[in-house]
């Protein structure tokens, strides 16, 4: 094999080996492209289904406001026929309010009437780690202050279960005769099931005559700076003074009543309008006609009255 030959050898397997790296290469290049589009695809995934998931587990805070006595509270849950835990919390006052009771003018015992906020997981998902806080601001005519703060919390709170807070305390309670406003502000705090942590702010104006929403919003977080070993707080449970209740029979005698109710307003007399009093004063003048009418008949005037117009014959023996 003389020169020229393994120089076109040379050139061959030259030729061949490039192209097999060039091959390679690309086959390489390829593979990492189709490798990394998976793997975004993967990671695209991920990320919907974790968005899904935590979508999945959100829950939002239903707050709602009432003004009632406790026993008008605990016939709201009654008529709902709502079996959840209603956690009512309380500040540094206790629960005796609960039981309070004020003798007025007649001498009879009124329940008092509170403002209350209740917070309802309306979800069917659990909360967890739920810190409320609370702070009530009444100020007076006479521009005097009384303010009102609590911290409670509980480790769960389960589909369908309520928080429920008073607005004012006892000392403000007795103050609202000479109230101009009150101010109530929240923030309530918890973890979904997908460690999420919610930040749930709602505050109020109260007035004699209005009621005005200042601010109801919440923010989602990854970062959860709830602490996961609080002591959770003194509470509550409202389903325990009506456990022994018969809700079935309670609410039909509450239907019952108010039917009656319905059915005496509805059998009182109306008075009738002025076209229907003419007419009856005339239908009246023409009966009391008819009958002095009849009754004319045989007085004595009448009688006279015949005589004149036709007198009687004397009699032969005259």
């Amino acid at each position: 094999m003389d020169c020229r030959d393994w120089i076109m050898f040379a050139a061959t397997l030259g030729g061949g080996i490039i192209a097999a790296l060039a091959t390679f290469f690309a086959v390489w290049l390829t593979n990492k492209k189709t490798a990394k589009m998976y793997e975004e695809e993967l990671r695209h995934r991920k990320e919907e289904n974790e968005i899904q998931r935590k979508e999945k587990a959100m829950v939002i805070i239903k707050p709602r406001t009432m003004r009632n006595t406790i026993e008008g509270v605990l016939d709201t849950i009654i008529m709902r026929n709502s079996l959840d835990r209603v956690l009512l919390f309380s500040g540094a006052d206790g629960f005796d309010f609960v039981n309070q009771s004020t003798i007025k003018d007649d001498g009879k015992k009124y329940a008092p009437k509170w403002r209350f906020v209740i917070m309802e997981n309306e979800s069917q998902n659990e909360i967890y780690s739920v810190k409320l806080t609370t702070h009530s601001k009444l100020t007076t005519n006479s521009n005097a202050i009384f303010e009102y703060s609590t911290s409670n919390f509980v480790a769960l709170l389960r589909s369908k279960e309520s928080i429920a807070v008073r607005i004012e305390n006892s000392e403000q309670w007795n103050k609202l005769d000479e109230a101009k406003e009150i101010i109530f502000t929240s923030t309530i705090e918890y973890l979904t099931a997908a460690r999420q942590q919610v930040c749930y702010n709602f505050a109020v104006k109260i007035t004699d005559l209005s009621s005005e929403v200042l601010e109801d919003k919440f923010t989602v977080s990854d970062n959860i700076t709830l602490p996961g070993n609080c002591i959770p707080t003194v509470y509550r449970n409202l389903q325990d003074d009506i456990g022994t209740i018969d809700r079935s029979a309670y609410a039909w005698e509450k239907i019952g009543a108010a039917q009656l109710r319905g059915f005496a307003n509805n059998s009182l007399p109306t008075r009738p309008n002025s076209a229907d009093f003419d007419a009856l004063m005339g239908y009246a003048e023409k009966l009391i006609g008819f009958v002095f009418g009849i009754f004319s008949k045989d007085v004595p005037e009448n009688q006279t009255e015949k005589l004149i117009e036709k007198p009687e014959v004397e009699t032969e023996g005259k």
